[in-house]
């Protein structure tokens, strides 16, 4: 309560969030928990009891908004008393104190201001009532973070961020307008946002400007175009007598201009689209860009007047600027209890629930009411509900009109509240269930320490496999488990087998100044944890997550060091975006109020006031610059050192905002010449219809009302054609070979059941067998969670491969068998797979020949240590990172102690390019650090590039190589030591499409005919779909043999055989084998067969050949018996290999 003299006020001071552990209605404060936090207010009271102004709102997380008042300000009082004096005049009082000052405090120690100033307010009075009617003009200045405003107002604008005007309509002076006010007072019909033209590099760019004494950009203008209205019923006009009831005040049109193009929203609200009468819905939206109509869309409403049910959408069309419809929908609502699924969507609704969608799929239809369940020109979907208003019921109607081929899934809800969805079960197949438990709802007491009420704490997939969740009593998420079987007691599910656990540590608590989330996985003791540190305002300041060598006693592990974590920190502007993000910084200090650090490197990103980037500074000082230009944006990578700027990227959207070109532009000295331009035509509804590429050739595509694609015409692919089910589903694909590709799916669960091929465009309704078949769910059990999942692929028709996969009781893939025709049967290979108990990384991968691979993890969740079964025992150890997660340091063990070696060049280097993190050194020794196998040292260009590169091999001479490139970054020049003119080296120049004009030297010939983009002569042939059929080759002598080899393809593009003459001269047939998708399992060379079962086994007429995987990188493999390290450059191709 605030006192003056005799009057009170009753003011809101503090809100505190509560939770509860239990519940005894005696004494409910016993079992309060927290609070959570608190949000307060202050307020200050001047000497008229009625001025009492709220002054400062804090959230209790260290957020804080402090108001400071104008003097008070002066208000046109208009008197107009029609009863019984007639009195009118104008006079001015002092009434009303308005914001001139909003603080924002972070509680990290940064704030910063919005300004506000005002025209005159109004008020008037009426039978002598007073009626305030604000102000019809104001503007706020928000000003850069840490900027303390003053009464310097050029300084203020200086630090300006942003400049927003608003006008607001107002009651007009006179005695008529007293009597007969204008609804419409109040409502904004124009805000307009500035910038500082400074920011924008002292360039409007043809926006409107504002001069002297303050210089400034508008970004965007909108103006809202209101009207007024009074009737009722079906007759509604916009008079202007408002004396009569009811008033309507509803929004005719919205005008935004930025970057000078203007876009446009009109409305219509028309009685013949609301089946007579006006309840106020919108049943026409036209949108406009720059003068012209782009796109309508048209709305049904059917209002159930008696049921107050007037706002609900019966039917929705989309049209395109020439008139033709593109795209229609119906919702059809609950005619009655019993009567669920037959009335057409004309019919106006007893009960607001949606019991069937129907989507137009080939036309739009003005002369069906009622759609037919299985009308396959329509995607039709059907729903029910139980008593309480639940959806119990979705089905997805599909192409047999029996129903067979439905897709429906049944929901049910617990039976106290009829809240909570509990089970969702396939309405034919009572095998595929989910399930749900909610805390105090069907899990645990209604106050439980485990979880707030209503919260989820398990869900259950329907391989059984599930996730639980605890929170704490204010319902934030504590821990989660994943990958429990369903039906495991919650006994089972501790604190230390958690998954993950989070504690929350928030503001004040031990001394903490912002507010602390940590996320700790398994395994606990050995890091994988990441503390996410956020501001007052909500806002992440600061990541923290664990060095590499970080450990500690948690969890019942060994004590180790846990003070080596790494940093990122983030800062934002006073407009709240992100504007500094740091490089990671190694750190040791205490992670309580650790300090944000930039120092180190950071990327620093300038915004404009529309949110949008203006330049990004990557952390060595090299500068991106955004551009926005009419629909346009490009990015300009500015050059250093010498180097030239180039245009990165330049687009533009078409009046609905769907991409439209892209450009590559040089700078030819003085300014930017086109290069190449690609044109991209979208349909109203957002459908790629047409590319124009670079020099000519047109791709088009085709389109239903539903957005799936029925044809394609393309310049390297040729024409091909593609069908659906009415639930969407692929189920025919022809190429332009005319060979067509049937899919069959599961009736139903929609799972890909099987592939069909044809040589002709039609698919037939059934196929006895299939050429691919697909099984799921086989052998579901605990230890084998295989439900939903694949657990076989079998080339039915040609019998020449099968796989098969087994899950373990995580539903976690445990063993892949892979079996490959040998013409006298199969030969067969095993993979296996387990997994850490806790965090469910791949643990040991088991070979075909039972060799055990077996991965062990830092505690920054990277691998750090490989070794096998064999006596080779490790393959890879002692590898190390730095605080960016970069490979640092790598052991070879096995084969003679081998060590590689990666240096970066430092994230900040002056004005060098050889900085930003950039890999610097690649070396490979007998002894750490050392590079008598292998040297690579890389230089490069600002932007990005390799300039240079120098190699070394086994200590022997150094060869350095120069590279150069073009404006698109294409690589024009590669010049080794040896190189002395200018045509020495290797040279490349490149059309406007990409295509090579030089390569190596060497000429090319372009050719625009099919394909359009392959390389094309006489020698080369392609077929319909742009596959390679027949081409030339050089022999290892250096002979070039033409026409030298013929190539042929499968039905799904894969190339299936390769006849002519070898690389060595001698007659060559080679034929290939490919598993579903698209990888080759088998190679047949003049009868000697290879094998790869898997991409880390393969067997080459009858030798053994294995590959070792490491952070994804290839770094062994294994012929026969014996083993060799492969040593990759920068980009992962193998440039060493050693035994």
């Amino acid at each position: 309560m605030r006192a003056s003299g005799a009057k009170t006020h009753s003011l809101l001071t503090s809100i505190k969030n509560y939770g509860y552990s239990n519940y005894d209605s005696a004494n409910i404060y016993n079992y309060r928990v927290g609070p959570l936090n608190t949000y307060s207010f202050g307020y200050s009271q001047l000497g008229n009891h009625a001025q009492v102004y709220l002054t400062t709102a804090d959230n209790g997380w260290g957020g804080k908004s402090t108001y400071i008042y104008q003097s008070e300000g002066t208000i046109q009082d208009q008197i107009e008393d029609d009863h019984p004096n007639n009195v009118t005049g104008t006079t001015t009082k002092t009434y009303r104190k308005l914001v001139r000052d909003l603080k924002v405090e972070d509680g990290l120690g940064d704030f910063f201001y919005t300004r506000y100033s005002y025209s005159t307010g109004r008020q008037r009075k009426y039978w002598g009532q007073v009626d305030y009617l604000g102000h019809n003009y104001m503007w706020a200045q928000t000003l850069n973070k840490g900027y303390t405003p003053g009464s310097n107002n050029v300084t203020n604008f200086n630090n300006e961020a942003a400049y927003t005007e608003h006008w607001f309509h107002q009651l007009d002076t006179g005695a008529t307008n007293a009597s007969n006010p204008n609804p419409l007072v109040g409502r904004e019909y124009q805000t307009r946002l500035w910038q500082r033209k400074s920011v924008l590099g002292n360039t409007c760019s043809g926006r409107p400007e504002a001069f002297s004494p303050y210089t400034r950009c508008s970004m965007q203008l909108t103006t809202n175009y209101w009207s007024a209205w009074t009737g009722s019923g079906t007759s509604w006009s916009s008079t202007t007598d408002y004396q009569a009831r009811p008033r309507w005040v509803r929004m005719d049109r919205t005008v935004t201009v930025v970057d000078t193009v203007t876009d446009e929203q009109k409305y219509y609200y028309e009685t013949s689209r609301q089946n007579g009468f006006q309840y106020g819905n919108v049943t026409q939206m036209q949108e406009w860009a720059d003068g012209a109509k782009q796109r309508t869309t048209y709305s049904y409403f059917y209002p159930n007047t008696t049921k107050h049910m007037v706002g609900l959408q019966a039917r929705q069309l989309v049209y395109d600027a020439g008139g033709n419809c593109k795209a229609e929908s119906r919702t059809i609502y609950r005619h009655g209890l019993s009567d669920k699924w037959t009335a057409g969507y004309n019919t106006a609704p007893n009960l607001p629930l949606v019991s069937k969608i129907d989507v137009a799929r080939v036309s739009c239809n003005d002369s069906v009411n009622s759609v037919s369940w299985y009308d396959n020109n329509w995607r039709v979907s059907l729903f029910d509900y139980d008593v309480y208003g639940n959806q119990t019921v979705a089905n997805n109607l599909g192409a047999a009109s029996d129903g067979s081929l439905d897709k429906a899934t049944t929901t049910t809800f617990e039976g106290t509240y009829h809240l909570f969805p509990t089970q969702r079960v396939n309405s034919f197949d009572a095998n595929y269930v989910e399930t749900a438990k909610y805390w105090g709802v069907n899990l645990g007491a209604f106050y439980d320490s485990r979880g707030m009420w209503g919260m989820m704490g398990e869900v259950c997939a329907v391989n059984d496999v599930c996730t639980r969740a605890s929170y704490n009593q204010h319902g934030q998420l504590t821990a989660r488990w994943d990958n429990i079987g369903e039906g495991v007691s919650w006994s089972q599910t501790t604190s230390t087998n958690a998954t993950m656990r989070r504690t929350y540590a928030m503001r004040g608590s031990a001394g903490i100044q912002g507010n602390m989330i940590t996320e700790w996985s398994q395994p606990r003791c050995l890091g994988n944890f990441v503390r996410r540190v956020y501001n007052g305002l909500g806002q992440l300041v600061q990541e923290q997550r664990p060095n590499e060598n970080w450990a500690t006693s948690v969890d019942g592990c060994a004590a180790g060091s846990n003070s080596d974590e790494i940093d990122v920190s983030y800062a934002y502007n006073s407009l709240g975006q992100q504007t500094q993000a740091s490089v990671p910084k190694a750190t040791t200090a205490n992670p309580i109020n650790r300090a944000l650090s930039f120092s180190q490197g950071q990327s620093v990103t300038i915004y404009d006031v529309l949110g949008r980037p203006y330049t990004v500074t990557a952390p060595n000082g090299e500068v991106s610059v955004y551009g926005y230009a009419s629909r346009a944006m490009s990015i300009v990578a500015k050059g250093r050192n010498g180097d030239m700027d180039k245009m990165a990227k330049w687009t533009q959207n078409d009046k609905l905002g769907n991409l439209y070109l892209t450009r590559n532009y040089r700078w030819n000295g003085s300014s930017w010449a086109l290069d190449a331009q690609v044109v991209l035509t979208h349909d109203v509804t957002g459908n790629l219809t047409r590319v124009d590429h670079v020099g000519g050739g047109v791709s088009t595509f085709t389109y239903n009302l539903v957005g799936e694609k029925t044809a394609m015409n393309d310049v390297d692919l040729g024409a091909w054609g593609y069908a659906y089910d009415p639930q969407g589903q692929l189920t025919r694909q022809t190429d332009a070979r005319g060979k067509t590709t049937c899919l069959y799916y599961q009736s139903r669960t929609g799972l890909l059941n099987g592939k069909h091929f044809r040589t002709n465009t039609s698919c037939p309704g059934s196929v006895g067998t299939y050429d691919i078949c697909y099984t799921y769910g086989s052998y579901h059990s605990s230890s084998n969670r295989s439900r939903g999942q694949l657990t076989q692929v079998y080339y039915h028709l040609s019998a020449s491969y099968v796989k098969d996969y087994w899950y373990n009781g995580y539903g976690l893939l445990d063993r892949e068998m892979v079996r490959i025709a040998n013409g006298a049967g199969y030969n067969t290979y095993n993979s296996y797979y387990t997994y850490e108990s806790d965090s469910f990384r791949l643990s040991t991968l088991t070979y075909p020949d039972n060799e055990v691979v077996t991965y062990y993890y830092n505690s920054m969740g990277l691998p750090k240590r490989m070794a096998t079964s064999l006596t080779s025992a490790t393959l890879a150890d002692n590898v190390t990172y730095d605080e960016a997660g970069r490979l640092t340091s790598m052991k070879f063990v096995a084969g003679g102690n081998l060590y590689r070696t990666q240096t970066y060049w430092p994230w900040v280097n002056g004005s060098s390019s050889n900085s930003n993190g950039r890999l610097k050194e690649i070396k490979v020794g007998t002894t750490s650090g050392t590079s008598n196998r292998l040297y690579f040292l890389y230089g490069y260009d600002s932007h990005g590039n390799i300039g240079g590169m120098s190699e070394n091999y086994n200590a022997a001479g150094t060869t350095t190589y120069t590279f150069a490139y073009d404006e698109q970054n294409r690589l024009t020049k590669a010049y080794d030591n040896t190189a002395t003119g200018a045509n020495d080296g290797k040279n490349f120049t490149y059309q406007g499409d990409g295509r090579f004009t030089l390569f190596e030297g060497y000429n090319r010939t372009v050719s625009d005919g099919f394909p359009r983009h392959a390389y094309k002569d006489a020698n080369f042939l392609y077929d319909a779909n742009g596959n390679l059929t027949q081409r030339g080759i050089i022999k290892t002598n250096g002979q070039w043999v033409t026409p030298a080899q013929t190539l042929s393809w499968g039905h799904e593009n894969h190339l299936s055989q390769v006849s002519g003459i070898g690389i060595s001269g001698a007659s060559i047939t080679e034929s290939y084998l490919y598993d579903d998708a698209g990888i080759r399992v088998q190679k047949t060379t003049n009868g000697v067969y290879t094998y790869y079962p898997f991409a880390h086994y393969q067997v080459e007429n009858g030798t053994v050949v294995k590959y070792y995987t490491f952070g994804g990188q290839t770094i062994a493999m294994r012929r026969g018996s014996t083993l060799y390290y492969l040593h990759g450059d920068h980009l992962g191709s193998t440039a060493l290999t050693t035994t």
